[in-house]
Formats: C-alpha cells, sequence, structure tokens
C-alpha cells in the first residue's frame, strides 16, 4: 500500500497476480505498468503521458480507479489491452499523444460504476475508442459522450461514430412503464406546435405562448427547433440565424396538423391569430429547409386542429375546425404524383362524427381517431377510417373520459393516448389494441397537459412542451410505455454483432440504432 501518490516515470512495474492500493494519484510519465493478473487500486487519478504503457493481458487483470482516468500516452496500445477490466469511478478521457494510445481489443472492458454523471471523451476516435464498455445506470441519464461524424458520400447520408464498439449493461435498462424522464427543454414555452420525428431526430414547429408583456396577447411562433435525443440537444433554425427565408415556416401559427415520410415533414392549416389557414408547408429534413420552390396546393378548406397521416404514399387530412363548425371532411393527396392534388373523399353512410383536436394513428392500413371537440363539446369515442373502402365504423370502447387536445401514437402493435383537456388538463395515458379494440389505462403522466407534441422515437415516447391549463410548458419528457427490446450494434452502424462469448453469461446488452440520415 502507499499512502500518497505514486509516480512511474520509467522502467517496468509487474504486479505478477499481487495487489496494489495507491491512496492517491498515479501519475504515469514513462514506463510500462502490467498488471499481469494482479489488481491495481488507485484512490485518486490514474494519468498516463509520455512514452507509457498500460499492459492487462490476462482475464484476472482488474484496475479501479476512484476518480478521473486520463491517457494521452505518445506510444500506440494496440495488443497492449486485450483482457481484464479497467473501473473508473470518475471521468473517462483520451487525448493524443499517440492516436491509438487507448485501442483495446478481445474482452477487455472498461467498467464505469460512478454514483455521479460520467463524461467520456475521445480526442481521436478513428483510433482509440473503448471495446467493451459496460456501464451501471442509464447511458441517457448516467453519461456524457462525444461522437464522430461521418458522412457518406456514397450513401448521401451521415452517421454517428461512437467511443466503443459494444456496450453493455449492468443494471436493469428498462424502467417501468410510466417512467418519465427530463430531457433538455425547448425554449421558449409553447403550446399548439407541431411535432414530427424523421429518422430518429424530432422537429418542433411554430406553436404560441403569451406575450409576457402584453396582457391577454398571443405570440405565435415560426421557428423550427431540432432534436437529437442522442445528444440530448435542441437546435433552432430561426430568422436570425440564418438569411435563408426557408429555414422558418411561411406564416407563425399554432395548432397545425402534420404528418411525416422519410425526409420530408407536412404542416397543414393552423391558425395564425386572426385566420384559420389552408396552406400546407413542406420541410426538408435533408437540407433543414422548407422547399418554396413550388406552392403544395392548399386544402379545400381552412381550419386548424385538423389530424393528418400518411399511409404508403398517400396523405389524409381529416376534420378540423373553421371558426364557425367542426370539419368531417376527409381529403387525400398522392405524393408520389408529378403534380399533387387533393381529392375530397365522398361522405358514405356512417360517417365520421365531425371533431377537431382529436388524437389520430394509424395500424395496419387503417385510421383511427380518438376524442376531440365536437358541436356536442368534448368526445370520448374511438373511429376507425378504411381507406380502402371508404367507410368509418364506430368503436364500441371508448376512452375514459372525454377529451380534446390529446395524442395518440402508434408503437409495437398498439396505439397510445395520452393527456388532453375536457376544461381541465388531462394525465391520462390509455392504450389501445387494435386487434382487440379494447382500451386500457397506463401509469399517469408527472403532469396534466393538453396542446402538446408527442413522436416515438427509440421505442420511447417524447412529450414537448404544451400547457398544464394555467402555464405554457417548455419541459420535454421520455415517456416509457413497456419493456425495451434489446440490442447490441456496433459503432452505431447498421449491423449486429456477437458479443465475445466470456462476457455473454455475465450481463444484458443493449444500444439503440443511431445512423442518423440527413
Amino acid at each position: 500500500m502507499i499512502n500518497g501518490d505514486l509516480y512511474i516515470k520509467g522502467s517496468k512495474l509487474n504486479l505478477e497476480g499481487k495487489t496494489l492500493k495507491v491512496n492517491g494519484n498515479l501519475i504515469q510519465t514513462g514506463g510500462t505498468l502490467d498488471i499481469n493478473g494482479g489488481r491495481l487500486e488507485i484512490a485518486g487519478d490514474y494519468k498516463i503521458s509520455g512514452s507509457s504503457y498500460l499492459e492487462m493481458t490476462e482475464e484476472e487483470d482488474y484496475v479501479l480507479v476512484g476518480a478521473n482516468f486520463e491517457t494521452k500516452s505518445g506510444k500506440s496500445h494496440e495488443n497492449k489491452l486485450t483482457a481484464g477490466a479497467l473501473e473508473v469511478k470518475g471521468d473517462f478521457t483520451q487525448k493524443a499523444g499517440d492516436n491509438s494510445n487507448f485501442n483495446p481489443s478481445g474482452t477487455h472492458r472498461v467498467i464505469l460504476s460512478g454514483s455521479e454523471v460520467q463524461n467520456i471523451y475521445f480526442n481521436k476516435i478513428a483510433y482509440s475508442k473503448i471495446n467493451n464498455l459496460i456501464i451501471t445506470k442509464p447511458l441517457s441519464e448516467g453519461y456524457t459522450y462525444n461522437v464522430r461524424e461521418i458522412y457518406d458520400s456514397k450513401a448521401k447520408r451521415y452517421y454517428y461514430e461512437l467511443p466503443w464498439n459494444f456496450l453493455i449493461e449492468q443494471f436493469d435498462p428498462n424502467p417501468q412503464p410510466g417512467t418519465m424522464i427530463s430531457k433538455a427543454s425547448l425554449e421558449p414555452a409553447r403550446k399548439g406546435l407541431a411535432l414530427a420525428e424523421v429518422n430518429a431526430k424530432l422537429y418542433a414547429f411554430g406553436g404560441s405562448y403569451p406575450d409576457p408583456e402584453n396582457k391577454g396577447t398571443t405570440i405565435y411562433i415560426d421557428t423550427v427547433s431540432e432534436y437529437d435525443p442522442v445528444k440530448n440537444l435542441w437546435i433552432e433554425y430561426a430568422p436570425g440565424s440564418s438569411p435563408n427565408p426557408n429555414k422558418k415556416m411561411r406564416e407563425p401559427k399554432s395548432n397545425m396538423a402534420v404528418a411525416s415520410t422519410d425526409n420530408r415533414i407536412y404542416l397543414i392549416g393552423g391558425f395564425d391569430g386572426f385566420n384559420y389557414l389552408n396552406t400546407v408547408g413542406v420541410y426538408n429534413t435533408s437540407i433543414a429547409e422548407f422547399d418554396n420552390s413550388v406552392a403544395f396546393p392548399a386544402i379545400s378548406e381552412a381550419k386548424s386542429g385538423a389530424g393528418a397521416v400518411v399511409i404508403g404514399d398517400k396523405l389524409y387530412v381529416i376534420g378540423g375546425y373553421n371558426g364557425l363548425k367542426y370539419s368531417d371532411t376527409v381529403e387525400v393527396c398522392d405524393l408520389s404524383a408529378d403534380n399533387p392534388q387533393w381529392t375530397v373523399k365522398p361522405k358514405t353512410s356512417n360517417w365520421m362524427t365531425p371533431r377537431a383536436d382529436f388524437g389520430i394513428a394509424t395500424y395496419g392500413g387503417k385510421i383511427y381517431v380518438f376524442g376531440g371537440r365536437g358541436q356536442s363539446g368534448y368526445l370520448s369515442s374511438i373511429q376507425e377510417y378504411d381507406p380502402q373502402t371508404n367507410t368509418w365504423k364506430t368503436i364500441n370502447s371508448k376512452l375514459a373520459e372525454a377529451r380534446a387536445e390529446l395524442k395518440a401514437l402508434t408503437m409495437s402493435g398498439k396505439i397510445y393516448i395520452l393527456g388532453g383537456t375536457n376544461n381541465r388538463a388531462s394525465d391520462t395515458v390509455e392504450e389501445f389494441d387494435p386487434h382487440e379494440k379494447t382500451i386500457k389505462k397506463l401509469p399517469r403522466l408527472n403532469r396534466a397537459k393538453s396542446s402538446f407534441g408527442a413522436v416515438v422515437a427509440y421505442n420511447k415516447i417524447y412529450i414537448v412542451g404544451g400547457t398544464d391549463g394555467y402555464n405554457v410548458l417548455s419541459e420535454v419528457h421520455e415517456y416509457f410505455t413497456q419493456v425495451i427490446p434489446g440490442l447490441t450494434y456496433l459503432d452505431g452502424l447498421n449491423a449486429l454483432r456477437a458479443i465475445p462469448a466470456s462476457l455473454t453469461s455475465m450481463v444484458l446488452t443493449t444500444f439503440p440504432e443511431v445512423i442518423l440520415l440527413r
């Protein structure tokens, strides 16, 4: 045992199966530290620099760092870190030095087990990274890390290279249904926004909030904000940040219908504080701009609170409100046509109840609408539309409470209905089974709210903004509805690879795909 700091400046220290405890920092500026079946316990930091080597080649090798680990060794560590475990309680930092000064292979693993948030930073991810990273708390809450962004010119897309090859979780990676986790907020606070998901990124459009300087006045938003769940970061494309007018919406507005395809988001109708609108904006996520070169045809009637979905190449817009009456119109546009046009579907018997501000989702080629407002007030009914036969059917099951300004989302064979208002904000969450046509309650939201945006990404529901009936909100949450299936991905690439056999018996492995198209 060494009571104080240990400095290694040259030669070789070989533990040869023995245990060395350092009740301070270990500063290695030269030489070789060979664990060789032994155990090294450091109470403080372990810093490697200069012409230094750390060798871990035996399965029994174990190094515990009670604080931070940092390497900027000027020597390549190829074949120097092939087995054993390096456990770190603080931050993990790799700097050049030699670009390959931390490139383990085989069964070597790094365990990040600190009780606080731990930072992972690699200066040269292309050459150095962790092979098997074991984490002991949720990645999104317990760790920060940098990534290497790579552009694939052939596929014309970006993807992220992560600072590890395999992510291995030594904890229950699946929060219980109903768990809500706070994420980076969206400023300014807003309600009535449109939220869409394309290629694992979230896009927030418009919305409104009370003018803090003029009581009784509402400010409408024309900006676009993009959220990256991997980085937990919002980027706002605002007029002030770019002279390009295509970076913002054509007009500030709220309560528009929204639907998305692989790389385009359609914003339909809405309200700008004075007028109900029939315009359609088309946002191209690949270039982060609206396509204003050719005006997309307007829908048949100006309205807000409509619902929109895409099935195949068809964009459907349903219902809405024009300031005087609620709509039961269904219109469809073929997005694959050279000259897209809207077609209003002829009404048949047992047609949809006129409504606005309802939840809308698709499953199995059919469209489902939930609740909303109608001429008689708040609705609890659920209706199913079959585009193939142009027919509506009312489902026997009803929402637990009549409400509007709710959201409905499809995930893993179920439809989830969240929040809403019936003159009082609701925290209700329900699960609708489109096969059995049954509905049941799930754990409530942590705050009653309505008029928010919600989408599915990474098998979680993201809830953005809204109002609790008293305040307009900027908060963003992940809501877990179910246990998330586990997969192991290599480097964030769209390919699976087996975990080393010696590790599979000890841990559960999981990581979401992180290829992001643009």
